[in-house]
């Protein structure tokens, strides 16, 4: 079984949003650096950027944050600022 991520992702700096589609595999979904690892492969204009990862506006900075969220299955559509 896998995570199943949607992501929002919106450039520092400009109001266009690009939405992306991407699964973790279980045995590591709980892997903050994981999934960042995963964006950055995700998306080209992230690999040398900052990514800031976001749940309706809760700023989500390591895996402490990230599994609580998972814990609570409220994890379904994340946003990234990429600058």
């Amino acid at each position: 079984m896998s995570l199943s991520v949607k992501l929002f992702v919106r450039k520092a700096g400009s109001d266009e949003v690009e939405v992306r589609r991407f699964s973790v595999d279980e045995d590591v979904s709980s892997s903050y650096d994981y999934l960042t690892a995963k964006i950055r492969a995700t998306l080209p204009s992230a690999r040398d950027a900052a990514i800031r990862l976001y749940w309706r506006g809760i700023y989500i900075r390591c895996d402490y944050f990230y599994v609580c969220l998972l814990l609570c299955r409220i994890v379904a559509r994340w946003s990234a600022l990429i600058s």
